[in-house]
């Protein structure tokens, strides 16, 4: 029932993308004033589309996801862009994840030597966190690999919504022009470690509550 639902919503996205063509060669070459005036009121379409687009994007990439968020920062503005932003990423990534944790979980058993599906087991929180803020593995492989490892679902799901809603925001950030492309690795890096060092304190309060109370 699962596996059927993921499938659906993502055949709907793919035939959507496919009806919509024009309207993604459009993103892609920079034309976005000349889309605003081709789709006119028709903002349910563009919704749809860029939506397509983002959960597409998890699985394999059509639009670079930077390009995508500046056109929707472009369009709807930066609060209303990062939310939708924010929410087509970590839509698409829990959509691929249930696809492979359905379809393929049982095959990726036989893989237990692979590196990464080592590491999403031991400390998948951790893994997938890092992973989603500091973006040098590929969304899509993140959301497989952990959709085929032991990983506790609550864990992906946590991970990847703590790890977008930073990455998404320097990419917002970037779409503005606040920072330059080079400035927006030190920015990963320092809102990055930031997290990290907040995470890293409330796990050792727990511990050490953990052990007074042994």
């Amino acid at each position: 029932m699962k596996i059927g639902i993921v499938l659906i919503t993502l055949f709907i996205m793919v035939i959507l993308l496919f009806n919509q063509k024009e309207w993604i060669d459009f993103i892609k070459a920079g034309e976005w004033s000349t889309l605003k005036k081709i789709m006119g009121g028709d903002f349910k379409s563009v919704l749809l589309v860029t939506m397509g687009l983002m959960i597409i994007q998890n699985l394999f990439s059509l639009v670079p996801f930077l390009l995508l968020t500046a056109f929707n920062i472009w369009l709807f503005g930066f609060i209303y862009g990062y939310f939708w932003s924010l929410i087509g990423n970590i839509l698409g990534s829990l959509l691929v994840f249930y696809l492979a944790r359905y379809s393929i979980h049982s095959w990726g058993q036989n893989y237990k030597d692979v590196q990464l599906k080592k590491k999403v087991e031991e400390n998948g929180f951790f893994t997938i966190l890092i992973a989603r803020m500091l973006p040098i593995i590929p969304s899509s492989i993140i959301n497989i690999v952990s959709g085929i490892s032991n990983i506790h679902q609550k864990d992906f799901i946590l991970s990847t919504v703590i790890g977008h809603t930073i990455f998404v925001f320097v990419l917002s950030i970037f779409s503005l022009g606040i920072i330059s492309l080079d400035q927006q690795y030190i920015a990963y890096l320092l809102v990055s470690l930031l997290v990290l060092f907040v995470i890293g304190i409330k796990v050792k309060t727990r511990k050490d509550n953990v052990r007074d109370t042994v």
